[in-house]
This record gives C-alpha cells, sequence and structure tokens, in this order.
C-alpha cells in the first residue's frame, strides 16, 4: 500500500501515525485528535479529499470547541 510506505519513514519520529478516510467525518471523529498537539495531513492527488478533509477538521474543532 503506497500509503502506508509514505508514513514508514515518519513513524519514529512521530508519536502517533494513523492512516484513515479523512472525508469520512465518523472516522476523523473516532481518532480523538482533541488529544493531540497537532496534526499532519497529508493527501495525494484526490481533489475531493484535498477539499473534504479540510472542511471535516474545522467542522470536529468547531464542535470540540463547545464542549
Amino acid at each position: 500500500m503506497a500509503a502506508l510506505r509514505a508514513i514508514e519513514p515518519l513513524a519514529d519520529r512521530l508519536t502517533h501515525t494513523v492512516i484513515a478516510d479523512t472525508t469520512d467525518e465518523r472516522a476523523l471523529n473516532d481518532l480523538n485528535l482533541q488529544s493531540c498537539d497537532g496534526i499532519i495531513v497529508a493527501i495525494g492527488e484526490d481533489l475531493r479529499a484535498n477539499l473534504i478533509c479540510p472542511l471535516n477538521l474545522i467542522i470536529l474543532s468547531s464542535r470540540l470547541c463547545d464542549h
């Protein structure tokens, strides 16, 4: 899997690495991102994912701030 090969070099420098469908709000919610100091998102050539992922992160962030 190409995604796995892409994150393997970073795995020893990061606390946690995940491959997820970031276009799926539920998948992002399940990642428990509120416990992270920061996140890195890397998306290839998928234009839909490049547009939807940031929107989902903004929605998730606004929901977390409301609690």
